[in-house]
């Protein structure tokens, strides 16, 4: 028998300017990605080759690519829908 493992690094997108202060959940607000010694950071932690799965919201595709940017090797995301903020 042979045992498959699966790891998931979780990360959440970058920061979403929110002057109002209000839920933002669904609504496809823009994040901030300037940030870049964070995502320098995050690209020298994540694991090379990894799949890269995203919500259908650009603030995640953003993020993405703010650390693909920074560094890492990232392949096109696969975009799930169902993982939007709950």
């Amino acid at each position: 028998m042979t045992t498959t493992i699966t790891r998931w690094w979780w990360v959440r997108h970058a920061p979403v300017p929110n002057p109002e202060d209000r839920c933002y959940g669904q609504h496809d607000a823009d994040c901030e990605t300037t940030d870049s010694e964070s995502f320098r950071g995050l690209s020298t932690l994540l694991p090379r080759g990894a799949l890269l799965v995203t919500s259908d919201l650009a603030r995640t595709r953003r993020t993405a690519a703010a650390i693909a940017a920074a560094g890492l090797d990232l392949p096109a995301p696969i975009e799930e829908p169902s993982l939007r903020e709950q």
